[in-house]
């Protein structure tokens, strides 16, 4: 049996490398850079004024947003893999370098979780979502924004993109998870018929 074991977990491993090497670093635009912005000041108003809240960024790419919550005193880490963990720490930024399927982190250990465009790029996204619930703290606040599936830009068929769901699925496992649903929209990009949709929660642990 426990050879078995150590088979099923060299196999995760080794499927876990596969996913590690499309891991890229995400381009920012000046419309995802002013969104991200009025998004933390939102989330920060929606927590309270004083400072010293810790923030957990799950995939945190080079760190851009991470910069805003210290910028308003919050206590912001990072987890990222590839180049973008150099690029956070060359700006100060304080990351760990580590996939995000396991957060290396104690329960209840967080005001503020993070995941902006990075769950749909995990195999595992419900446990994603469990670890999220599992490390934000009883009042604290989870937001999490995806690509809607069927648009102009395919984001199902970007080879670095495993969980590309409907918001009704997305829905499904944040209630699994133990995080209800506060408020939600959908936003749109671009225009004409290269209009982009992506779903953003805001949740609170239940």
């Amino acid at each position: 049996m426990m050879a078995d074991l150590e088979s099923r977990f060299a196999r995760f491993e080794r499927i876990m490398g596969l996913v590690a090497q499309s891991v890229y670093p995400e381009k920012t635009t000046s419309a995802t850079v002013e969104h991200m912005a009025n998004m933390a000041r939102k989330l920060v108003g929606m927590l309270g004024s004083e400072g010293g809240r810790r923030v957990l960024d799950v995939g945190c790419g080079d760190g851009t947003v991470l910069g805003y919550f210290a910028d308003m005193g919050m206590e912001p880490i990072g987890v990222t893999l590839g180049s973008d963990v150099e690029v956070c720490r060359s700006k100060g930024l304080t990351v760990v370098e580590s996939d995000i399927t396991f957060l290396d982190f104690e329960e209840d250990s967080f005001d503020l979780v993070w995941c902006r465009h990075a769950i749909e790029h995990t195999i595992a996204p419900f446990v994603v979502l469990m670890e999220c619930a599992r490390v934000l703290r009883s009042g604290g606040l989870f937001y999490m924004e995806v690509p809607a599936p069927d648009t102009a830009f395919s984001h199902e068929n970007n080879q670095n993109h495993f969980s590309v769901f409907g918001k009704a699925m997305w829905e499904q496992l944040l209630a699994r998870a133990g995080l209800a649903v506060r408020f939600q929209s959908n936003i749109q990009v671009g225009a004409s018929m290269r209009e982009d949709t992506y779903f953003a929660w805001i949740c609170y642990r239940v």
